[in-house]
């Protein structure tokens, strides 16, 4: 009986997690909502997660916290361009694809490529100034380079985030309840692995 009650009984260490991820679910879908502070939110759910993978996490709001008010401002500066330039790449797909030339669909599959590639490196992005500190240039060519280097890694990586959410959606809406907690901790056991061979000390 005593071992069923132990807190490191593994059950009673996934529920945690489970707990955890729908905490940091909550707090993503907030930062969500006014959408410029979704990029900072992405942050701080993966300095939670990748500390969890290695069993170096503290309370989940506080670090949560933490890295939401050390993070916001390069957090921010990256996400909100992005954003703005994948939603003229989808505009522009859009328009490739009604119009009646015959160059449409080339320029539709080159909007689509460049929009993949972005999201490709905000894959690792997030999880990047999430792990180190550096200015935002650095952070960037550190980005490349990683997603240069581990292309198999980072394609998994958007992959599970992609498949989490469309599973929620569109089979088991439940699993949206801790899908950005779920997806991001699913790939830090990848993130960590591909940050060892850099050396990339945690904040």
């Amino acid at each position: 009986m005593e071992r069923i009650f132990n807190i490191d009984n593994p059950i009673w260490k996934f529920i945690g997690n489970i707990a955890d991820m729908f905490l940091l679910s909550l707090l993503w879908y907030i930062c969500l909502i006014p959408l410029v502070t979704a990029g900072c939110g992405t942050t701080a759910v993966y300095y939670v997660t990748l500390k969890m993978t290695r069993d170096l996490e503290g309370k989940t709001f506080s670090q949560f916290k933490k890295s939401f008010k050390m993070n916001f401002k390069q957090s921010t500066v990256m996400w909100v361009p992005a954003v703005i330039i994948l939603a003229i790449l989808f505009l522009d797909i859009r328009m490739a694809m009604l119009s009646n030339s015959a160059i449409g669909p080339v320029l539709a599959g080159f909007f689509f490529v460049t929009a993949l590639i972005i999201y490709l490196l905000l894959s690792m992005l997030f999880p990047l100034i999430a792990r180190c500190e550096d200015s935002n240039i650095a952070q960037l060519k550190n980005c490349a380079k990683i997603c240069i280097r581990n292309p198999l890694a980072v394609l998994s990586i958007a992959l599970i985030n992609t498949a989490t959410f469309l599973f929620g959606l569109f089979v088991f809406w439940p699993l949206l309840l801790i899908a950005p907690g779920l997806s991001a901790y699913l790939n830090s056991y990848v993130i960590n692995r591909i940050f060892d061979k850099y050396s990339m000390d945690l904040l």
